[in-house]
């Protein structure tokens, strides 16, 4: 399914993010993008988030996200996304998976989707080794 394959960006990431940093950049806050993806009559949001991100890092979450919005409808899947210079929104959140890594915290935030439960993405967390981060 869908859902869990988008789980496994979290750990991704969190590595891109840490790995890209630069020592003389000063950081620069919050920033996430959020992906909204339909499959079929399913639809499924996620949003990650990356906090205390240098603005290089910023920049590069922004990239990441116009690249995962660049998609149009494939095999019956269309999906969009949207950057922000800011955390992930709450409204309709079941909760999030969060990996802190050299400095930098990285969660994704999975939202109200038919069949799941926020023990569910609690179940997902612990899977990959993440933390569950209610909403």
């Amino acid at each position: 399914m869908v859902f869990t394959r988008a789980l496994a960006l979290v750990p991704v990431l969190a590595l891109s993010l840490a790995t890209s940093s630069c020592g003389s950049d000063s950081p620069a806050g919050t920033a996430s993008c959020t992906v909204s993806q339909m499959v079929g009559t399913i639809s499924q949001k996620l949003c990650e988030e990356g906090m205390n991100l240098s603005s290089a890092q910023v920049q590069q979450l922004m990239q990441q996200c116009m690249v995962s919005g660049g998609f149009g409808a494939d095999a019956g899947i269309s999906q969009q996304a949207g950057f922000a210079y800011g955390p992930c929104s709450r409204d309709g959140a079941l909760g999030g998976c969060r990996v802190v890594q050299g400095g930098m915290t990285a969660v994704a935030w999975y939202y109200d989707m038919p069949g799941f439960t926020a023990a569910d993405i609690q179940q997902l967390c612990s899977g990959i080794g993440a933390s569950f981060v209610p909403p």
